[in-house]
């Protein structure tokens, strides 16, 4: 499942359009659930199809789904931008005041050195599950119901960030989410 900052972008700019901005996490969680849902159903099927007809199938489809997404894409509207902060700037003015925000916040170069590190172990994870499966003998049937697990696991975390965010301050919830993965690691 991708995760593209546009897509966000435009929710949270739609969300500030109409003074919504506060309710971002919320809408994030719920868009996520419905994401997450289409991809259990997609793995459950894709997994029976590749079981009964191959694979080959599943890229037919998948062909056939991406042209019908890109054909709604063009439907959609970006809000009007009428931020102060919308002006462009020049790449080497944004790459010089970058290095001078992380030359004055050493905290966060620590915290996004972690955060790079627990994404590429979970992202190895995500790629690589059906390989360790396929090891094990674990008919392809079955690999749609994993990826069912994996998805299901994730759900709640969706939708109860916006709760989360106005219980706990942001260090607190930090913290916990790095004791977690050191757990799990």
């Amino acid at each position: 499942m991708p995760i593209n900052g546009d897509e966000n972008a435009l929710l949270y700019d739609s969300l500030l359009q109409n003074g919504q901005e506060q309710t971002f996490e919320k809408y994030l969680g719920y868009l996520n659930v419905w994401d997450f849902t289409a991809t259990i159903i997609a793995a459950l099927c894709g997994s029976l199809l590749a079981s009964q007809y191959g694979f080959e199938l599943n890229y037919w489809i998948s062909i056939v789904s991406i042209l019908v997404s890109f054909c709604v894409s063009l439907m959609l509207v970006k809000p009007s931008d009428k931020n102060k902060f919308d002006k462009s700037i020049k790449i080497k003015e944004y790459i010089k005041a970058s290095l001078h925000f992380f030359r004055k916040q050493p905290d966060i170069c620590l915290v996004m050195l972690s955060e790079m590190v627990t994404g590429a172990a979970l992202n190895f994870i995500d790629e690589f599950w059906q390989l360790y499966l396929n090891r094990l003998e674990i008919p392809i049937l079955y690999f749609g119901l994993f990826s069912a697990v994996i998805m299901i696991t994730r759900l709640p975390g969706n939708l109860l960030t916006h709760v989360m965010k106005n219980r706990f301050r942001n260090r607190t919830m930090l913290l916990g989410v790095t004791a977690i993965f050191a757990i799990g690691f």
